[in-house]
């Protein structure tokens, strides 16, 4: 980068490189927090200068395929490990179609563009999420996801960047920015190590008045101006990587690096005296919270075996009754009334354990829904019996109270009519206590009871997960153990459906809401 990158025309510049092995980095931390920089360096970047290696950890080099090669084309940074943020015309061909996911790799923790070290990464793209909105003939709405088929390995060279919410830091106007790339420097070719620049972000008044055909098309709420006008510029090459603001030592993406000017009509390459355009993220951080819970949440709808035949005695248990008394919410505005604890706390959570000779076993977690019934997977009961409804003597369940962990006897273990094992279908359980929990000391969660469902605003809870983060914040692989509950906020957090499975990609869950009426028939009567 010289002073320079960018997309120009919406055309790239593309380089063929050889083909090289990935290397997966094993890492001893399971757990990274967005925006950290643990290899510090002495020096301020200007002017398109060198940086030094992990000086940009989340910083991705997108590559297409090419015979038995690949080609450079952008720049991207990660935000979780499996998503790749860049521009969406980094993702376009030449005739204005998008370019097949199997066609481009993404390759993490690289300082030297034509050299892989023990500190890279290399993946494949599964899945291309273009904006809706985007054309090849715009500047306008230039963002796309790299879904990826592989899970990143964080380490000290390989980290997300956080992304910038209004709401969290503010407008975020009048910045001065970092930028990175190995897009076309001063002396028109690429970089051979990633260069970085200092670009402040500019007014839309002095914008347009520094090129009123080229800012004109472009200038909407979707993105801001940057750049100086002394040949220190983005240029090719440079797209899709992230405009970085340091905010108290955390590092957070306010824009993207989208277009440029040209330097004449005969030649497709960047102006370095132009200002650049930057996709604006705070404008697309609920599209990108949705197209990211999309892929990872997997909701299972239950299958009804009774549903051919239905009789007046079995009305209550079928799965597929869809309508709901008002019970559920009459007993979670009861709750909540009557509850001294915060609403945010996760006193609801409790384990489901047995105990053996010097240690206790946690077979699964379950969740409070009354002062007598939790939910829980089915196949959580530790004995193997074909009735709807019997007692596990020797499991029992622990609540945690104020600081305490008291431990309750299982009266009977519900699982759900249609359960069945192999393979799992309608895991779900009602356990009912020997003894009522204290509405007081206590937090019992409320019932999803609605058909719709939002994924852009549900949360994971889990012991683990005290501060109930959205999943797009995290940066580890969940189990079964560790996210045991959907969560969803409308007024008080409501319970959406139980874990059965997960793997760092996919997280599957049983979705309640066609189950509440046999819920509700155990728990509360026929109210």
């Amino acid at each position: 980068m010289t002073a320079k990158f960018t997309r120009i025309n919406l055309l790239f510049l593309t380089i063929t490189l050889p083909a090289v092995l990935s290397v997966q980095v094993k890492s001893n931390q399971h757990r990274y927090a967005c925006g950290q920089r643990p290899i510090n360096g002495i020096g301020v970047i200007t002017s398109g200068q060198s940086t030094w290696p992990g000086q940009f950890p989340w910083h991705a080099g997108l590559y297409r395929t090419k015979g038995l090669g690949s080609e450079y084309i952008c720049g991207g940074f990660i935000i979780t490990d499996r998503f790749i943020v860049t521009a969406a015309h980094c993702t376009t061909a030449p005739n204005g179609y998008q370019i097949v996911p199997n066609g481009i790799s993404v390759r993490l923790g690289m300082y030297e563009l034509l050299s892989m070290t023990k500190n890279t990464q290399e993946h494949r793209v599964e899945k291309i999420y273009r904006h809706h909105n985007y054309t090849a003939s715009s500047y306008m709405h230039d963002i796309a996801l790299l879904l990826l088929r592989t899970v990143v390995e964080f380490n000290d060279y390989i980290q997300p960047i956080c992304l910038w919410e209004q709401e969290k830091y503010g407008p975020g106007e009048g910045l001065v920015g970092l930028v990175s790339g190995w897009g076309i420097t001063e002396y028109d070719m690429l970089a051979d190590k990633l260069k970085a620049a200092r670009l402040p972000m500019v007014g839309v008044l002095e914008c347009l008045e520094s090129d009123r055909d080229l800012f004109s098309q472009a200038i909407f709420d979707g993105m801001f101006c940057a750049g100086l006008t002394n040949s220190t510029n983005v240029c090719n090459g440079d797209s899709g990587g992230a405009f970085a603001i340091n905010i108290n030592g955390t590092w957070v993406a306010r824009g993207i690096v989208s277009f440029t000017g040209l330097r004449d009509s005969s030649v497709t390459l960047c102006k370095t005296e132009s200002l650049a355009g930057f996709v604006n993220i705070p404008r697309y951080v609920k599209w990108i919270e949705k197209m990211v819970n999309k892929d990872r949440f997997v909701a299972i709808e239950p299958l009804a075996h009774h549903s051919e035949k239905t009789t007046d005695s079995d009305a209550t248990t079928s799965t597929m009754i869809v309508s709901s008394s008002s019970i559920s919410e009459k007993k979670c505005a009861q709750y909540h009334s009557s509850s001294e604890t915060e609403s945010r706390e996760l006193s609801y959570l409790a384990y489901v354990s047995r105990n053996f000779p010097f240690t206790r076993k946690i077979d699964c977690f379950a969740v409070l829904i009354s002062e007598r019934f939790l939910l829980a997977r089915a196949d959580c009961c530790s004995l193997t019996a074909s009735q709807a409804a019997y007692s596990g003597k020797e499991q029992f369940i622990i609540v945690e109270m104020e600081g305490r962990a008291l431990q309750y006897e299982i009266e009977t273990f519900h699982q759900h009519p249609d359960f069945a094992r192999n393979p799992a279908e309608n895991n779900l359980a009602l356990i009912e206590l020997n003894r009522n929990v204290s509405i007081s000391s206590s937090q019992f969660v409320c019932l999803w009871t609605r058909a719709e469902l939002d994924l852009g605003k549900i949360f994971l809870y889990s012991a683990m997960n005290e501060s109930g983060k959205p999943l797009m914040d995290s940066a580890k692989c969940f189990n079964q153990l560790l996210a045991p509950s959907v969560m969803i906020e409308r007024g008080y957090y409501h319970l959406v459906g139980i874990v059965v499975n997960s793997t760092c990609a996919t997280i599957r869950f049983i979705k309640l809401q066609k189950f509440i009426p046999w819920i509700e028939s155990i728990v509360w009567g026929r109210g």
